[in-house]
């Protein structure tokens, strides 16, 4: 069984290994660029989940779904405690 993120038997996705790679580091180069974001002024918890919907699209659709139902979850789960993105605490993520 190949180890999770490679890209070595393809996926349901991608039938050529080399488009696989190709994603993957874009998907890759995405995630670094969330990595980097600072925010500088207070951000509404509403206002940066929808920017997040909007930053899934480029992903296929079936990872984009995914990755929307857990932000939705994580949501209802934080049950509207925090309004803003900057008063999320490490308890809140764990």
């Amino acid at each position: 069984m190949a180890n999770l993120g490679t890209v070595d038997k393809g996926s349901k996705s991608f039938k050529e290994k080399a488009l696989a790679q190709e994603f993957k580091e874009h998907c890759e180069r995405r995630a670094n660029q969330i990595k980097k974001t600072v925010f500088v002024e207070n951000v509404f918890l509403n206002d940066a989940v929808e920017q997040w919907k909007d930053f899934c699209l480029g992903y296929t659709e079936q990872t984009r779904n995914l990755y929307i139902l857990l932000v939705e979850k994580f949501i209802e789960f934080i049950d509207g405690d925090v309004i803003y993105i900057t008063d999320l605490e490490t308890s809140d993520i764990k």
